[in-house]
């Protein structure tokens, strides 16, 4: 998977008209640039209240460098050109006059802030890090990177202590906090993954009267932990890894109790809800469906995908391609959506089973008559609706009234543990 990925941004990059010349500083430069580093960085170090003295300092990183350096031989200087000249032109539109940088390696940019606090610092490396991203999406679509960073502030007399480069110095201070954090981020996740259990949200048919679907949800606590944690990532790739773990979580544990369910005689259909993000890029996308592959065949008829985390601005040809790659797993794929008429034509366009709402975005004057503007629309269309978050007492009514084809939530029946099977329900 990767060398064909390297093969591709290969042939991407050589098939650029007037591909610009490969540029390489002579040895008497890059002496000059690395002296011109080091007595700026001397020059900036801060002096602290008890004496010590401090650098601020950050590193960027394109992750992935390496591998195409390797992959690509000679062709690597044309390549990296592009892909440096995208980082130095972030880094520089971000930086102060007095702030300074150098490229350390083929993955590392090292970055020393003259004025900057702490979070000053931390804000402007994010903005630069979001910026690199933009840009190569735009420019070079195919290209394997991954973009991290690291901001700290460093002791000042063990850099200076070392003797050596104090790039170098500072390079190593600063992928060794990197390696301490991503080992505390690893550990966290495993905690988080072990301690994480399933519940299940009865969904209820009104017309039927019984409760023959459950929704699976994340408990509450892990539901806490994940969101507390969102505020200390670094960057979009760590979330998305982190909604990857979860929603893998999900699946097995949900295939798990549907195989318990059916093998001592019961049956009910289970919705594994599967967050957008977690299939956007291909491991994420090749780690999911791999456990989809693990679903056994008679096992499918009880299973609904529910695609969430889709906003306006996600292409239909995008929802197209996840939801080909979904439905051979499962009975059908359902998708959220706000209860608004205009994205029901979206969810015909990809021939969904049905679309989910939460009735949490129906609070407000005239709720039953917009939900059933919105239920007479999707019958229509002929698609199934499924409502969530269905909480309060008035809430169900108007749900009700407007014919909704499911729902869920705490006016109707709490969640429970372990799903019981196919069964009349009448909460009101």
């Amino acid at each position: 998977m990767v060398r064909s990925a390297l093969r591709s941004l290969g042939r991407f990059f050589l098939g650029l008209s007037s591909p610009p010349p490969a540029k390489h500083s002579p040895p008497a430069a890059q002496a000059t640039a690395a002296a011109s580093f080091e007595g700026r960085t001397r020059q900036i170090a801060r002096v602290a209240k008890d004496g010590s003295s401090k650098v601020l300092a950050a590193s960027v990183q394109l992750i992935g460098m390496q591998d195409i350096r390797r992959s690509l031989g000679p062709r690597w200087p044309a390549v990296s050109s592009i892909a440096y000249a995208v980082a130095e032109s972030a880094i520089r539109s971000h930086l102060s006059a007095q702030d300074i940088f150098q490229r350390q390696d083929d993955e590392t940019f090292i970055l020393c802030f003259a004025h900057s606090s702490p979070a000053e610092a931390d804000r402007q490396t994010r903005a630069i890090v979001n910026e690199i991203r933009t840009e190569l999406v735009k420019q070079a679509p195919d290209i394997p990177l991954r973009v991290d960073h690291t901001v700290a502030e460093l002791d000042w007399a063990p850099v200076v202590a070392s003797g050596g480069s104090l790039a170098d110095s500072i390079a190593a201070s600063l992928r060794k906090i990197r390696q301490e954090a991503d080992e505390a981020a690893r550990t966290w996740r495993r905690e988080l993954l072990a301690s994480a259990t399933v519940h299940y949200n009865p969904v209820w048919k009104p017309d039927k009267r019984i409760v023959a679907i459950y929704r699976c949800l994340l408990d509450p606590e892990t539901g806490r932990q994940t969101l507390r944690r969102f505020g200390a990532l670094s960057g979009l790739d760590e979330a998305r890894s982190l909604i990857c773990d979860l929603d893998c979580l999900l699946i097995g544990r949900a295939i798990e109790t549907l195989h318990r369910l059916i093998s001592s005689g019961g049956t009910a259909q289970l919705i594994i809800p599967v967050n957008l993000n977690a299939l956007a890029d291909r491991a994420g996308r090749e780690a999911y469906l791999g456990l989809c592959r693990t679903i056994p065949e008679a096992y499918r008829p009880y299973v609904l995908f529910e695609l969430h985390g889709v906003t306006a601005a996600t292409p239909t040809s995008r929802l197209i391609e996840i939801g080909l790659a979904l439905k051979p797993h499962a009975h059908g794929l359902l998708i959220e959506v706000p209860p608004v008429v205009s994205r029901l034509h979206e969810a015909a366009a990809i021939s969904v089973y049905g679309v989910t709402v939460s009735a949490k975005a129906l609070n407000g004057p005239d709720i039953g008559n917009r939900l059933q503007r919105f239920a007479a629309a999707a019958r229509a269309m002929r698609i199934k609706i499924f409502a969530h978050d269905v909480d309060t007492l008035g809430t169900c009514e108007a749900a009700i009234g407007a014919q909704l084809d499911y729902m869920g939530g705490a006016a109707i029946a709490p969640s429970l543990l372990v799903p019981k099977s196919a069964h009349f329900w009448n909460p009101v």
